[in-house]
């Protein structure tokens, strides 16, 4: 996936620990959400043809979207992706203390040096609840899958 997303490789993925975030949403901003794994399909997403009332229109909308933003193609199956999604009426900003979250960040293959020296930096300092993230440097392999992961020491 490194190829379609992060810049051909020169971005990083960060990774935060589930369990964490689902405790600082319920905690923090008692929100209605929805969270789960990502479904895989094969198959395209059908329209919404054939809507009525106004009742059915809200409940088919939502089932729509919830359907819609949990599925994603067959061929991104690898990515093991979980969602959350919260539910607000208001345009106004939330903001979700996740600090106590990061587990670690995986550079990409095509990052440049002085970047990744600026990853290390932050995250030397970044300890919290004497919890130190780790850092990982995804290098290419020859055989399937086309990436390992190099520990990097900070």
């Amino acid at each position: 996936m490194w190829e379609q997303y992060a810049g051909k490789a020169s971005g990083v993925c960060i990774i935060f620990s589930k369990k964490s975030v689902l405790t600082q949403i319920k905690n923090q901003l008692e929100l209605n959400f929805k969270a789960d794994y990502i479904g895989y399909t094969r198959q395209y997403f059908k329209s919404m043809k054939g809507i009525a009332t106004h009742q059915s229109i809200t409940c088919r909308v939502k089932s729509y979207f919830e359907n819609k933003l949990f599925l994603k193609h067959f061929d991104y199956r690898d990515e093991n992706e979980y969602r959350i999604i919260t539910y607000i009426k208001s345009n106004d900003h939330i903001f979700l203390d996740i600090k106590n979250s990061l587990k670690g960040v995986i550079l990409g293959v095509n990052l440049q040096d002085e970047i990744i020296q600026d990853y290390k930096n932050i995250l030397k300092n970044y300890v919290h609840n004497e919890h130190k993230p780790y850092l990982l440097k995804a290098r290419f392999s020859d055989t399937l899958p086309f990436y390992h992961y190099e520990r990097i020491n900070f």
